[in-house]
């Protein structure tokens, strides 16, 4: 049996720019898969069986959000091209420091949260470094409150 062509491109939805390494799987109903990655050029290519319905695209990039497409179909010899752009996740970074007048003193192993300022729910937590910095990456675009303890 002859299979499908689904190709396409990933770009950042903010810059338009293509994204290379993004994984690209192709879902069908009964938990087959079939996967690839976009090449340095922000271009994929997947060969499935063709006549399946109800299938999904899903793609992923580790420092964009995860994207799917539902309700893809494949047709008998027809080449699909599907083209997804992913969202950009952000970070906060900082340097937790004491002011004692006019000195500074960085703090090393203080717990740091963050919360998100629509719901105040705590989204991650980690201890600073010994030079008082922290790093939460992964975050969807938003406004956030750091804390510390």
């Amino acid at each position: 049996m002859a299979s499908v062509n689904i190709s396409g491109s990933v770009s950042d939805s903010a810059t338009g720019d293509l994204v290379r390494n993004a994984i690209v799987y192709f879902l069908e109903p009964d938990g087959k898969s079939t996967v690839t990655t976009t090449d340095a050029l922000g271009h994929y290519s997947l060969a499935v069986l063709p006549g399946k319905t109800g299938c999904s695209l899903v793609v992923s990039q580790c420092d964009h959000l995860e994207n799917r497409i539902t309700n893809v179909a494949t047709t008998g010899g027809a080449i699909t091209q599907i083209n997804i752009s992913l969202q950009h996740l952000g970070s906060v970074t900082g340097i937790l420091q004491v002011t004692n007048g006019t000195a500074s003193k960085a703090v090393g192993g203080a717990l740091v949260q963050i919360r998100s300022s629509v719901t105040g729910d705590v989204l991650a937590q980690q201890s600073t470094s010994p030079t008082g910095t922290y790093l939460f990456s992964g975050l969807e675009d938003g406004s956030y409150i750091v804390e510390w303890a």
